[in-house]
């Protein structure tokens, strides 16, 4: 590969790019296997690559190795201080956009000017993807979003669909084949639809409130992630660098499978969902965990097994947990420590979905609802909801 053997001879830092073993692999596009119709490959795709761009070769490799990209529809966005990234961007056919310091204020005006070029060039566009810095994408990352995209059109409830499932830790997440619906859009590598709010939701995106999502509406995401997020990246926002330093602190589940089929993909859209979510928690298993877990516990403590007997014909399984408000997250921050899940001391619990937090475990499909969640109709009057105050005072 002379073209990226001259690369690597004028750009010296790069390492795990030029090295010598890989400098002659061909930058080409892998022939599509499937979903070769799918609106996702004339999809144009918003790759960010921020100021340090020491891994960007990385996310471009794993970009231009997913069956059925079109090298044309890829827009590559850096800063002038990155001039490099232009010459790194042939290499692989994609574009490089040079972002414009004086309308960047703020770390998430990049995404407003980065939307605005990129509708500009695809006026008819309808879609688009957006990949952030840092990450490595998994081998079905587009044929993943190519299943779900038609979702995009079919409800408009639905703002995204990530590729990152915030609570994708190892012992709570690795069904390849499922998705869920959730309130919260962390980023890193998505799809949305024209007209997305990018920057209001960079700003706010580690909020979650009862009131709903800063991204406009409900999010898609997988029980096992489409995209790795390197731990080394750094980040400007400090609130961002605590999420994110909570994110990473453990083991992630991340599929590395070709040509996974979704299932149940027609019952995300939000009637069939609320159908889908009532047979489940209707018929569930309802597990009245001992209280003073909720005090003592956190990931390292060895959760018991729901009841052996009860469970045998049932996979789904309910907890539920009292509130003195619909802000109260202080007994689901501790059920979250129990079980290994996304938990900080300032920030909401991740992967809400109306006041209930959906994940996977020991095989099972557990739901945490709170009591002002509308799911909490669900719980049998002779359950008592768990509680942190109780635990705690006796």
């Amino acid at each position: 590969n002379l073209k990226r053997r001259q690369f690597c001879t004028k750009y010296q830092h790069f390492p795990s790019f030029c090295s010598g073993d890989l400098i002659d692999n061909p930058l080409v596009p892998n022939p599509s296997i499937k979903f070769t119709n799918s609106k996702i490959f004339l999809t144009p795709v918003i790759v960010m690559s921020g100021e340090v761009i020491h891994h960007l070769p990385l996310t471009l490799e794993t970009l231009i190795m997913q069956p059925g990209i079109d090298p044309r529809h890829v827009l590559v966005f850096h800063v002038p201080e990155h001039p490099e990234v232009r010459d790194l961007c042939e290499l692989f056919g994609f574009t490089a956009e040079q972002m414009d310091n004086s309308n960047l204020a703020k770390s998430c005006d990049q995404f407003t000017e980065a939307f605005d070029t990129a509708e500009r060039q695809f006026p008819d566009a309808v879609h688009f993807v957006v990949i952030e810095e840092g990450v490595i994408l998994a081998p079905d990352f587009l044929a993943y979003l190519a299943q779900l995209l038609p979702l995009l059109d079919l409800d408009s409830t639905i703002s995204s669909i990530s590729a990152w499932n915030d609570n994708g830790f190892e012992g709570v997440s690795g069904k390849s084949r499922r998705v869920y619906r959730v309130e919260s859009l962390t980023g890193l590598a998505f799809l949305v639809r024209r007209g997305f709010p990018a920057q209001g939701w960079c700003e706010r995106r580690f909020e979650q409130r009862p009131e709903g999502s800063p991204s406009g509406g409900d999010s898609l995401s997988p029980d096992a992630s489409r995209v790795v997020r390197l731990s080394d990246m750094p980040l400007e926002v400090e609130a961002s660098s605590e999420v994110f330093e909570s994110l990473m602190a453990r083991g992630r589940v991340t599929d590395m499978e070709l040509g996974v089929t979704l299932e149940d993909i027609d019952k995300l859209e939000r009637s069939r969902y609320e159908r889908l979510l009532h047979d489940l928690l209707s018929t569930s298993l309802t597990w009245a965990l001992n209280r003073e877990y909720l005090a003592t516990c956190n990931v390292r403590t060895r959760l018991p097994r729901p009841p052996a007997s009860a469970t045998a014909e049932r996979h789904a399984v309910s907890l539920y947990f009292d509130q003195n408000s619909p802000d109260d997250i202080e007994s689901l921050r501790s059920l979250c420590s129990c079980f290994g899940l996304f938990h900080h001391p300032k920030f909401y619990p991740r992967g809400l979905y109306r006041g209930m937090l959906r994940f996977t475990w020991e095989d099972y499909d557990v739901f945490l609802i709170g009591r002002y969640s509308p799911y909490y109709k669900f719980k049998p009057k002779n359950i008592n909801p768990l509680s942190l105050e109780r635990a705690v005072s006796g």
